[in-house]
């Protein structure tokens, strides 16, 4: 009987955690009768940090200790929530605390193994943050999996996809924070990356901006200050009710992948805002067609070939979106997998993974690959960076960014590699690719062609230069068709047996045919009586 083993997957958003039970029965952990459990986090007045939607729930009333997003703020030292600055790790910590206290209270003992999700391109230094933190909560040294393949072990284990060794997954994943695509590969002992590409600057959260910005055109033509007291807060109540307002706007979106129309209440301006399917799409599509032309690009930058791809994968929260499935069944012709929760497919192919091998916990540094270059895209609003200041007398920006009780430095762009999943205790490299086929100079234009056309072709012309021989004639033409037809014939025969290249043989091709024309020809003109 197989011991008790935890999976997590540590989102932007939100964090899953999935248990195996002793008896091999596989569940999520609830919270608050949910499998999703807020990453946020608050800092109560007894220093005491509150995790989940008790984070959120708190955040109303002091919005300055609160933070909803942690996994945003990796590669910062430090976090200020309220007057207190706490390292990153113990932000991380409090959730899977939390989370350790559940499988605590369903098993009645610690899980014997803990694995954790990381995104393929994370680094050893973003790593060891998810390590400490698992210390500083009291779980087992996690393994660390790379997200994409576990959830191509997923789509193999669980849903039960045959994927045969050398064929790949494509896994395309929208989180709050982030998009990645992988192209991840079935190997004899597991699956491995192949090609991983990401945007920082495309997620659940910019999908939400697109819902305040239709808000904001509805509210600001008012020219009463309303909206400039959500965009820029700064009382305590202006920033209780900018949060509101996203808290909304990402129950709004989330409607809209159920329903044909939605609407949200805005605070401050006394609003109803109704917002249909279609016209979100209509926004939404230039921001999503970023992903899907790097997806592409992706797959060809891996140079796999259409029959070895396995299926589309869509996970994270944020391809429950129809449209994106939509979009990528036009590109490609093959209609994506996806799941009526997409948030639970990597932790749970993440346990799938501890109970096959055991992972390294520590990798070098991943090799860097060259970066992104994101083509702007044409919209309707202009939604500014979080970092951005306008100046004082500039038109107030159309969206507001995301209320924060201090001004936090923008993300650290995501390095974009090519990285080797932790799979089967083996060193964490960057990828090795694939090999590719030589050009095509071995083959020929079709080798049973050529066997037909060496043989039948050199027969006719040994006949053809024999016959004016055999009269005594030494025609000129006869030696230039049967000439051109035997060089032909020769290089088709030579192509048996060696390589060569495919303009030769074409020109070879030509050259026997024309010699063979005018040999007819000639011939049908020196019968008697033409």
């Amino acid at each position: 009987m197989p011991d008790a083993a935890l999976g997590i997957d540590y989102g932007t958003s939100s964090t899953v955690a999935v248990l195996r039970h002793p008896g091999g029965r596989v569940r999520p952990l609830l919270f608050d009768s949910s499998p999703l459990l807020p990453s946020a986090v608050f800092r109560n007045d007894s220093g005491r940090l509150l995790v989940g939607r008790d984070a959120e729930h708190a955040a109303r009333l002091d919005p300055a200790r609160y933070e909803p997003h942690p996994k945003r703020r990796v590669d910062d030292l430090e976090v200020l929530l309220g007057d207190h600055a706490l390292p990153v790790s113990e932000l991380v910590a409090a959730a899977l605390t939390r989370i350790r206290e559940e499988a605590l209270r369903t098993l009645g003992e610690p899980p014997a193994t803990v694995t954790m999700t990381c995104p393929a391109t994370w680094g050893s230094a973003r790593r060891q943050v998810l390590l400490d933190a698992a210390a500083a909560a009291g779980l087992p040294v996690p393994a660390l999996v790379a997200e994409p393949v576990a959830a191509a072990t997923y789509f193999a284990a669980v849903l039960g996809h045959a994927v045969r060794p050398g064929q790949c997954v494509i896994v395309y994943d929208l989180g709050a924070g982030t998009f990645d695509v992988s192209v991840v590969q079935r190997t004899e002992d597991g699956f491995r990356d192949l090609a991983c590409r990401g945007l920082d600057d495309v997620g659940g959260l910019d999908l939400d901006a697109l819902v305040v910005a239709h808000a904001r055109t509805l509210v600001e033509p008012k020219g009463d200050g309303t909206w400039q007291r959500l965009a820029a807060p700064q009382s305590a109540a202006d920033l209780r009710h900018a949060t509101m307002l996203w808290t909304d706007a990402r129950h709004l979106r989330e409607a809209l992948s159920r329903e044909s129309s939605a609407s949200m209440f805005i605070p401050v301006a006394d609003t109803e805002v109704l917002f249909t399917r279609q016209q979100f799409e209509a926004v939404a599509e230039p921001v999503l067609r970023r992903t899907v032309d790097l997806a592409l690009a992706t797959l060809k930058e891996a140079r796999v070939r259409p029959e070895s791809v396995a299926g589309w994968f869509l996970v994270g929260g944020g391809t429950r979106t129809p449209l994106i499935a939509t979009m990528l069944h036009r590109a490609t012709g093959v209609a994506p997998t996806v799941l009526e929760e997409p948030q639970l497919v990597v932790a749970e192919g993440a346990l799938h993974l501890a109970t096959t091998a055991a992972v390294p916990t520590e990798a070098p540094e991943p090799a860097a690959a060259p970066p992104v270059t994101a083509t702007p895209f044409a919209q309707p609003f202009a939604i500014p960076p979080a970092s951005a200041t306008p100046p004082a007398d500039a038109t107030p920006p159309i969206v507001a960014t995301p209320p924060a009780p201090v001004a936090k430095p923008a993300p650290v762009a995501k390095p974009v590699v090519a990285a080797k999943p932790i799979v089967a205790a083996k060193p964490i490299v960057a990828a090795t690719p694939a090999p590719q086929p030589k050009p095509a100079t071995a083959a020929g234009v079709g080798t049973s062609f050529g066997e037909l056309f060496a043989l039948v072709g050199a027969g006719f012309a040994a006949v053809l230069l024999l016959l004016p021989v055999l009269n005594g004639e030494t025609v000129g033409w006869w030696w230039i068709g049967g000439g051109g037809l035997a060089l032909g014939t020769a290089w088709r025969a030579w192509r048996l047996r060696r390589p060569g290249p495919r303009a030769v043989d074409w020109a070879a091709i030509v050259a026997a045919a024309l010699g063979a024309v005018a040999l007819v020809v000639f011939t049908i003109l020196d019968m008697p009586g033409i």
